[in-house]
């Protein structure tokens, strides 16, 4: 498609939802209908175009999935070690990296006859071990490299991998004009079921891209349980976890929201010097900390433009 567009041919992609929709109503399927149909949908008018994120983006999303690929046979490779040498009576503590290696040469050396069927997966291990540490590195170094990671990495609980999944599944923030739909756009807006008398608020619709939801889910966690400096983000975070419970404190909505670094369509611009006050100076003067107090600068480096996607009575029943 971006050779196309390169060589000046309009090309629309279309949502693929909204193109089932009106093919489902032809009776006769082939090639030459589906062909018709589709010309009819672009002649109305009556679609829904996709944006087609840029080649550096897929290529940075291709980096994350294989990583992630590549942690899971890590794991599974690291139970099966521990599964195969537990038959045997050999019992592993917890432990990870050159730990992990030195308990499982030291126990072998109890049963040295394992050490042919054990060996080969150590040495994938370690094999698969370096491969992510790799990839860890340049994605790392490409976070650094990116103005806007830079600043998202500013925010409480945000390391680079998350904030390169943002930035790579928001990709053009222009094409959102409120920064409320980038939370429905991620999946996290809740399902809602309307008809006649009966209005149900399910759970959040899970939509949008599965990663960059997992991601955000461990900065919120990180936020919550790790982060031991205070900050207003922080403190909505735990008001939240006491009214709701920490699991629904969890959702990337909630604690660490996307759209607290996106603002009308822009990515926030950096601090022009201000200072946001303390959270130990607002109890002191009495200013109320409200619950949509969140805009203004994120760890002392930049401002933040906040617009929350759900009110906190649908973030409740999300």
């Amino acid at each position: 498609m971006h050779e196309l567009r390169a060589l000046g041919l309009p090309v629309v992609c279309l949502d693929a939802r909204h193109a089932q929709a009106a093919l489902s109503v032809q009776i006769n399927r082939s090639d030459t209908n589906d062909a018709d149909g589709l010309a009819q949908i672009v002649r109305t008018g009556w679609y829904r175009e996709v944006e087609v994120k840029s080649v550096e983006s897929h290529l940075v999303r291709a980096t994350l999935g294989v990583r992630k690929q590549l942690v899971g046979m890590r794991t599974e490779t690291i139970n099966q070690i521990r599964g195969l040498m537990k038959i045997f009576g050999l019992i592993l503590r917890k432990g990870s990296g050159a730990r992990f290696e030195a308990q499982v040469r030291t126990r072998l050396a109890e049963r040295a006859e394992l050490g042919l069927v054990v060996e080969p997966l150590l040495a994938a291990w370690r094999a698969l071990d370096d491969q992510i540490d790799a990839l860890e590195r340049h994605l790392i170094g490409r976070a650094r490299r990116h103005e806007v990671c830079h600043r998202l990495m500013t925010v409480p609980g945000v390391g680079p991998l998350t904030a390169l999944a943002f930035v790579t599944t928001v990709d053009d923030p222009t094409r959102f004009r409120r920064s409320s739909s980038v939370g429905a756009y991620l999946g996290l807006t809740p399902r809602r079921f309307q008809s006649g008398e009966r209005d149900v608020s399910g759970r959040i619709s899970k939509c949008g891209d599965r990663l960059t939801r997992s991601y955000l889910f461990e900065a919120a966690n990180v936020l919550l349980t790790r982060v031991e400096r205070w900050s207003s983000l922080k403190a909505w975070a735990m008001r939240l976890s006491k009214r709701s419970g920490a699991k629904k404190a969890k959702a990337p909505s909630r604690a660490s929201s996307p759209h607290c670094c996106t603002g009308s369509g822009r990515m926030a611009p950096p601090s022009a010097g201000q200072r946001r006050p303390r959270h130990d100076e607002l109890i002191k003067t009495g200013s109320p900390i409200g619950e949509r107090s969140l805009s203004g600068r994120c760890e002392g480096e930049f401002v933040a433009s906040v617009a929350h996607p759900l009110t906190m009575s649908e973030q409740d029943s999300a």
